[in-house]
């Protein structure tokens, strides 16, 4: 038998795609999709502390990020200490446009849209005031996937984006979607044309304040959260 060449073996890309640290609107509670606040001063304590676990997973040199802020900064600060730059950046790797909502605490959403909470949470809600689909977001995310593939080829590759990408990946591949604390994701691998979920990886940072759907505040990004 032959062995498999280079030009013939099957394209593997191994991706590893993580939520951004706390930003400045998460410490307030208010939720953003493409709202551009940069990272608190425990966003970026998160991803300091977060280059230690993400030393272990092999990563191949070249991060590829959102181009918002939140993650963008984000993914410089793990990227330098690891030595796996340079960072491109991706607008179609933006969270879910949420329009009209952007900026805006629960409580004051449920002032000018009463109901919008639970209709939101509960994945009732098509398209936010002013924002995108679920069906143009999710077409989105797949082609700034399928772009990535295409650039890399294979390898191990850090995504830093945000909790509704991780999660629209998720529904992507066949999987139910999990909450994503800050700077926390999942492996994804892409091979034979095909997504497929990995494991997940939860990174050893400090937690903080985020959108919580209960107005508690709280420290994990659960499904039908923007942010």
């Amino acid at each position: 038998m032959r062995p498999v060449s280079a030009r013939t073996a099957p394209r593997v890309v191994e991706l590893l795609v993580i939520r951004h640290g706390q930003s400045q609107w998460n410490a307030l509670g208010r939720g953003h999709g493409w709202g551009d606040p940069p990272l608190s001063r425990l966003g970026e304590a998160q991803a300091v502390a977060a280059a230690t676990a993400l030393a272990r997973q092999r990563l191949d040199a070249g991060v590829v990020a959102s181009d918002l802020r939140r993650a963008r900064q984000t993914a410089e600060l793990v990227a330098a200490p690891l030595g796996i730059g340079p960072v491109t950046t991706m607008a179609e790797l933006r969270e879910h446009h949420i329009g009209d909502w952007d900026g805006r605490t629960w409580e004051e959403i449920e002032v000018d849209w009463p109901g919008a909470k639970a209709a939101w949470v509960a994945e009732g809600l098509e398209r936010p005031p002013g924002g995108e689909s679920s069906d143009e977001f999710r077409t989105r995310v797949w082609r700034a996937i399928s772009a990535i593939v295409r650039l890399r080829q294979r390898g191990r590759v850090l995504v830093v984006a945000h909790g509704g990408v991780v999660r629209a990946l998720e529904r992507m591949s066949g999987e139910r979607p999990q909450p994503v604390a800050f700077l926390s994701g999942r492996w994804f691998v892409w091979g034979g044309g095909r997504l497929r979920a990995g494991s997940g990886f939860l990174a050893e940072a400090p937690s903080g304040r985020d959108f919580e759907p209960t107005g508690q505040g709280g420290e994990s990004h659960r499904p039908g959260e923007p942010g």
